[in-house]
């Protein structure tokens, strides 16, 4: 069954060293992955676990890297 978002286990980043506390913040079901700046939580993004890992895969290949 698919969680309803009052019921979702929050994360912050553990990247996030901002003194007021504004990071991005991940809650991760059996189907879906959402992601919310932690000072506006009432808009989340939310995508397949399947595009997550696509999107972990490229970040960690380097592919939004700088020139």
């Amino acid at each position: 069954m698919e969680q309803k978002p009052t019921q979702l286990h929050w994360r912050k980043s553990t990247r996030c060293h901002d003194p007021d506390g504004d990071c991005v913040e991940v809650a991760i079901t059996d189907s879906t992955v959402s992601l919310r700046n932690s000072t506006e939580r009432g808009r989340e993004l939310s995508i397949t676990v399947e595009a997550w890992h696509q999107f972990l895969q490229a970040l960690r290949s380097g592919e939004f890297d700088r020139p």
